[in-house]
């Protein structure tokens, strides 16, 4: 994955106490988070500029996490927002 993509300013974000939800008005769609994706989609470009950084932010968060699953998840996760057209990549 190359460079960390943003939000789709198009795309509405609401957090709640155990995630968020998306909606895009694109397609009608909503897409609930759990804690992790919030927290991924929260940390996505400019808060963040690159998947290190964001798997970084996930495992001070998740401690207990193993570093290659955090990574891989954050890199479906980012993968699916950008396939979804939540995201956009630069």
């Amino acid at each position: 994955m190359s460079a960390l993509p943003q939000a789709n300013p198009a795309v509405v974000y609401r957090p709640l106490p155990d995630g968020g939800v998306l909606f895009s008005p694109a397609d009608e769609s909503y897409f609930g988070l759990n804690t992790t994706g919030a927290c991924i989609w929260e940390n996505l470009a400019p808060v963040k500029s690159s998947v290190d950084e964001v798997c970084a932010e996930i495992g001070s968060r998740f401690p207990d996490a193993e570093p290659t699953k955090v990574r891989s998840d954050v890199e479906q996760m980012i993968s699916a927002f950008v396939e979804n057209g939540l995201a956009i990549s630069s």
